[in-house]
């Protein structure tokens, strides 16, 4: 562990009952009681250990497996013995050894991606401005991130072993901020404020872990079948916001396609009307939920459709921090159908057979390219539970033991919930519930990494 030896990647030394010293400058690190004497420059990142001593040593060209699979009985005798574990020193980055450490103690140094310590939150992360629409000072949060990955030794995400992608849905202001149209309160009143705070800390504790950050931009104008302008009754009315639209509504004639839209839409008169009765018989034959009308939201280029300030200043810190571009993936534009999932439409065909929207192959291209797929967002029991519907089903046609590469962070998302109009989080939890039975992974953010089952196996599987 000499000075200028760059010893971030897979590099684990744990050492149990050592009392060590140390001077400065570091020409190597002495430890005495167990004898153990690394006194003498290291060569090549490697150190040499008398065999004696309880010692997990790995160098930087050793895998995450052979890193687990080395430390795993160390990390054992800590679970099992709180006291133990209690008393465990962890030191993020080996440069700190100039910090003061007690000259006899139970001892663990550790890789970050190791460490059962995350990163520390950046000073100017303010969870308080989760309720705001504000603008991010980019030229400040780049020249911070920079300072940040020097600080934490954090190397490029192309560097990563074990490659982690989160794919956040919809984490927007017109899900996500109280004032705006189609705000995620879930039962507590707060759901998508208190997901965006959590999956903000997740992102900065985490921000050395995460090789990529995907994001879905739900995205509207407002001639579109969920929007109030499309339907009218018998009077010229339009239904009101959260009116679901059932075939019985369609057949009897309580909504009919609005025959004004036909020529701004591009179709014949006979279409609408077809369409729009193919389409409620579609979505009750697959079993998804009835056409629902939604206050008009999303609107392109409008201030709702853009990203939550406090989750785009941590995509943007990490973008820079980690050399990581994020991939923005676009959704719901097309009149003539919802858009819930990020891997397709509710419907992919119209009336006449015609394509009006195909799948999207990027999700299931992120399972395949990374170890682990983490997702989050809004809303739970919709844009989130379709969007891992569709992956589920493209997963379980290519192989189904690709389902547990996959993490849903149930503290990061919140369900549909009107006070006294609709609750849909029972539908959100059985979603969840079949996602976990076919072999996806329920964590929340709040737990380490380390701790998240099979995390550490799934390196190379790609």
């Amino acid at each position: 562990m000499c000075a200028g030896s760059l010893f971030r990647k897979n590099v684990i030394v744990a050492i149990n009952n050592c009392n060590f010293f140390y001077d400065w400058p570091l020409s190597g690190l002495t430890l005495a009681g167990n004898l153990i004497n690394f006194s003498k420059p290291c060569v090549k990142g490697k150190i040499s250990l008398l065999p004696k001593n309880r010692v997990a040593m790995l160098s930087p060209g050793d895998s995450h497996r052979q890193a687990a699979a080395a430390n795993s009985q160390i990390k054992g005798d800590f679970r099992q013995n709180p006291q133990i574990r209690s008393n465990v020193y962890i030191i993020r980055s080996l440069y700190s050894l100039r910090c003061s450490i007690p000259y006899t103690y139970p001892c663990w140094f550790a890789h970050p991606e190791f460490s059962m310590s995350p990163l520390p939150i950046p000073h100017f992360f303010d969870p308080s401005a989760a309720v705001q629409a504000w603008r991010v000072p980019y030229e400040e949060r780049a020249a911070q991130a920079r300072e940040w990955a020097a600080e934490h030794n954090i190397q490029p995400a192309a560097r990563d072993d074990l490659r982690i992608a989160l794919l956040a849905v919809d984490v927007q202001n017109t899900f996500c901020l109280p004032d705006f149209e189609l705000f995620v309160a879930g039962r507590s009143g707060t759901g998508a404020v208190d997901d965006s705070i959590r999956l903000c800390n997740f992102i900065y504790k985490n921000l050395d872990r995460l090789t990529q950050i995907a994001v879905t931009l739900d995205t509207h104008t407002a001639m579109q079948i969920f929007h109030a302008v499309f339907l009218v009754d018998d009077e010229g009315n339009h239904p009101g916001p959260l009116t679901q639209i059932t075939t019985e509504d369609v057949r009897r004639g309580r909504w009919r396609f609005n025959p004004a839209l036909s020529g701004p839409l591009g179709v014949d008169d006979e279409f609408g009307p077809q369409h729009l009765a193919y389409y409620a018989a579609e979505l009750q034959e697959k079993g998804k939920y009835n056409l629902t009308i939604w206050p008009y939201h999303a609107m392109l280029g409008g201030l709702g459709h853009a990203l939550v300030s406090l989750f785009e200043e941590a995509l943007f810190f990490h973008s820079l921090a980690r050399y990581s571009p994020p991939d923005f993936i676009v959704k719901g534009q097309h009149p003539f159908t919802e858009h819930y999932s990020a891997v397709g439409p509710e419907v992919t065909k119209d009336t006449r057979g015609a394509t009006i929207a195909r799948n999207d192959r990027r999700f299931m291209q992120k399972v395949l390219e990374f170890d682990a797929v983490v997702i989050a967002g809004q809303a739970k029991s919709h844009c989130v539970a379709w969007t891992v519907s569709d992956l589920l089903d493209e997963i379980l046609e290519t192989d189904p033991a690709l389902a547990r590469k996959v993490y849903l962070l149930e503290d990061c998302s919140s369900p549909v919930v009107v006070q006294n109009l609709i609750d849909f989080t029972e539908q959100a939890e059985r979603a969840f519930d079949r996602f976990a039975e076919a072999g996806m992974h329920l964590v929340r953010s709040t737990d380490i990494l380390e701790d998240w089952p099979e995390l550490h196996n799934q390196e190379g599987k790609r």
